[in-house]
């Protein structure tokens, strides 16, 4: 229960964190501060393909960053018997994460057609997380007679929720058309 309640107290940490990130930097719809309108003038951001592969790149990075961030303080949690790596860990991923696709999201410079492919692309890296974990589940058997798959089952059904919640709201939050702030 404890590991539940970390990972739900996580993701709203995660979120508050990363709406007040996005109010402090002071973003609005379509619009973005002078230094990022720079790096938004790239080439990356006006072909589909190239921003989709930048952001199916990023989603990977930040995935196997923060597996590797968990994995790599799993002697803390054992030492303190806190689940603190999942507390202080999760929140900051889930805000890096909003904060990139909401980034990606405002210096898109093309139209809302290669706007949606771009999404399609970047966010297949959660689609091909949830069909492996699809098929695991499906195909899953016991190593050898006795053994109990329960916890590779949990595990895969955890992987199952993150890659499908972090594939939509990936994918929504690329692709959905923007507003241009057209004042000045």
């Amino acid at each position: 229960m404890g590991l539940i309640l970390s990972l739900f107290v996580s993701v709203i940490l995660g979120v508050l964190f990363s709406l007040a990130i996005y109010k402090a930097i002071g973003w609005s719809a379509g619009s973005l501060p002078l230094r990022m309108e720079r790096v938004a003038q790239s080439a990356v951001f006006r072909s589909p393909w190239k921003m989709g592969l930048a952001l199916f790149s990023l989603n990977g990075g930040l995935f196997f960053g923060t597996l590797t961030a968990l994995l790599g303080s799993a002697e803390w949690t054992i030492m303190f018997r806190f689940p603190s790596p999942i507390v202080l860990i999760v929140p900051l991923a889930i805000a890096v994460s909003l904060l990139s696709w909401l980034w990606f999201g405002n210096t898109w410079q093309g139209n809302g057609k290669g706007r949606g492919i771009a999404a399609l692309l970047g966010s297949s890296f959660y689609l091909v997380l949830f069909a492996y974990s699809i098929y695991n589940l499906t195909t899953l058997r016991p190593a050898f007679p006795g053994d109990d798959p329960f916890m590779k089952a949990i595990g895969l059904t955890l992987l199952l929720i993150v890659s499908a919640t972090a594939g939509v709201t990936s994918l929504l939050t690329v692709g959905w058309p923007r507003r241009r702030n057209t004042e000045s």
